[in-house]
């Protein structure tokens, strides 16, 4: 590269970096105060390495540049950005610009490329960090959702999720618990989910919160296959349907209830009670929940694998009825696809058991081909291989194999077995 080609790159470089030091600052530079308050929050993020005002002001361009940055100077900024040198930052691509997430936001809505590697994936998530790192309720936009989404489900479903990261999380109390919330680790709990959410209840503040983090905890331990005692004990006794408590929460701990009294057979009186509330927030979710019935339906999503896994063919109707109803009533524009996916699934497997063949094989080839991008697509993949056994009979074998691998890597025996029973009764 000839000398003016290689001053203009190094320009050009230093542009963008300082383009995603604002963003990552959350304003622009533009004068003697910016660089203050910017030293300050350099200095907050790693003290180790300073950057004075009077050196900001130069790379910003404020007053004449004689002398050029020193790699330290470099190195700093490159990490405020989520990097870890600048060498590196070389190396990646730009993550962000100033609108925001916007590598992610085109990754989601299916306008770049590809998902970008596993550590344009993390920078986006430390960019991130630093944008909303000052506490208090998170504000995004639908964008920005779908793009925090789409980097977990992501890092989720390629199996390379990183500690390190997720320590660097834990330091915003009010992302670690959004995160966890939002998309929670449900494929694995055999390994590092279980940790995760552990970590959130014992930073829960209320009962809500150790209701729903309980309730995951339990319904890993049945996936993998743990005895009903010990999973009874991880759930709080839910005797009534509580209004300010999301239905995803109350249908998932009844719901393992329900399986485990029907697999125990320990108490007819409480299977009787649990059942009986199950239909009553299946049959009023909309005057139970009116804040978020209107969005989706919440409860019979959450009870649907769980009734199908009890074979309670009560539940299974009224669940099939209610999934019914609301997409008869909901307004498809601006829909969510893997949402409407997922309901697919669960509308097909109701049909499986209860005996509607004809209406359960249309279902499948809707589906078929299909990809999930979920927070649980190991799980996913053993009911999805499940029904594939049942309806295409020249790919059994290898649908009978697919479900087997997924149990391998979520290490989910207990799921495994109920999902390969129900498939192979429902053999022809």
């Amino acid at each position: 590269m000839k000398p003016m080609e290689n001053s203009t790159k190094i320009l050009a470089d230093h542009r963008r970096l300082a383009s995603e030091v604002e963003a990552a600052a959350g304003f622009d530079v533009t004068c003697t105060k910016d660089c203050q308050v910017l030293s300050a929050e350099l200095k907050t993020h790693d003290p180790r390495f300073p950057v004075s005002t009077s050196t900001l002001k130069r790379f910003f361009g404020l007053v004449h540049n004689p002398s050029a940055l020193s790699e330290s100077t470099l190195n700093a900024l490159a990490r405020f950005t989520g990097s870890t040198s600048y060498r590196r930052w070389l190396e990646s691509p730009s993550p962000k610009d100033a609108q925001g997430l916007t590598a992610l936001e085109s990754m989601a809505d299916g306008t770049s490329d590809g998902p970008g590697s596993d550590e344009d994936l993390k920078q986006c998530m430390r960019v991130f960090l630093h944008q909303h790192r000052n506490e208090g309720p998170l504000q995004l936009s639908k964008a920005e959702f779908d793009g925090l989404r789409f980097m977990w489900f992501e890092m989720y479903r390629r199996g390379t999720f990183d500690m390190a990261l997720w320590s660097e999380v834990k330091q915003h109390a009010h992302i670690h618990n959004y995160i966890l919330e939002q998309f929670p680790p449900l494929d694995f709990m055999a390994s590092f989910g279980e940790v995760m959410v552990k970590e959130y209840l014992d930073q829960s503040s209320n009962s809500l919160q150790r209701a729903y983090g309980q309730g995951i905890i339990a319904a890993g331990m049945v996936a993998k296959g743990e005895p009903w005692p010990k999973v009874m004990e991880q759930l709080p006794r839910t005797t009534k349907l509580d209004p300010n408590a999301h239905p995803l929460v109350q249908a998932r701990n009844l719901g393992i209830v329900l399986l485990g009294l029907k697999e125990t057979g320990v108490s007819h009186e409480q299977h009787e009670e649990t059942k009986a509330l199950i239909l009553k927030g299946l049959n009023e979710d909309k005057a139970i929940w009116p804040q978020w019935c209107h969005h989706q339906c919440y409860f019979a999503f959450n009870l649907a694998d769980w009734s199908v896994m009890a074979e309670d063919l009560e539940v299974i109707e009224a669940v099939q009825e209610n999934i019914l109803a609301f997409r008869q009533t909901s307004d498809k524009y601006g829909s969510d696809l893997q949402m409407e996916l997922l309901l697919d699934l669960r509308i097909l497997w109701n049909h499986i058991m209860l005996g509607q063949k004809e209406q359960a094989s249309s279902m499948y080839n809707a589906l078929e081909g299909h990809t999930f991008h979920t927070m649980e697509s190991r799980t996913i993949r053993m009911w999805t291989e499940g029904a594939r056994a049942i309806f295409r009979s020249s790919k059994r074998e290898l649908a009978l194999g697919e479900m087997a691998h997924a149990s391998i890597l979520s290490r989910y025996s207990g799921l495994y077995d109920r999902i390969h029973s129900l498939t192979l009764q429902h053999l022809d």
